[in-house]
């Protein structure tokens, strides 16, 4: 779409419980045809990307190898996790899993490197009418 004279792309990604990092290779691998605009990347990913800042817990039960391929997956991309790049440090979190017992951030919004310069704003907001809590960018 475009907005404010600028293009965007717009992809909202579920990803399933099992073999995330084989699902998300080859959709992200769709996603390079692209090219044109600003692309934005969200959804709910399944995965804390960074175990330590994004699990109460400190870990993950999807093992260490899967979490660094959809990462490497997500950086040949050029996709930049927009809540890590505002917040560096922060343990934000927008799931809660009463079988676990633990929170995790597993909803991402995602901007490409090239457009990183227009993100103002990213903030994990209140749940409302979901048992995940919406991630909110102003660009």
């Amino acid at each position: 779409g475009i907005i404010a004279d600028k293009i965007y792309i717009f992809a909202t990604i579920y990803v399933t419980n099992r073999h995330q990092a084989t699902f998300l290779k080859g959709t992200l691998t769709k996603l390079r045809d692209f090219t044109e605009g600003t692309l934005l990347v969200g959804g709910d990913f399944n995965t804390p990307l960074d175990p330590t800042l994004d699990s109460s817990s400190g870990h993950s039960c999807i093992p260490q190898r899967n979490i660094r391929s959809i990462r490497n997956s997500l950086n040949n991309l050029g996709l930049v996790d927009c809540c890590r790049a505002i917040n560096p440090s922060s343990k934000d979190f927008t799931h809660y899993s009463a079988l676990h017992d633990r929170y995790a951030r597993i909803d991402y919004l995602f901007v490409k490197q090239e457009g990183l310069s227009r993100l103002i704003k990213a903030t994990i907001e209140p749940a409302t009418c979901s048992d995940h809590n919406p991630v909110r960018i102003d660009l």
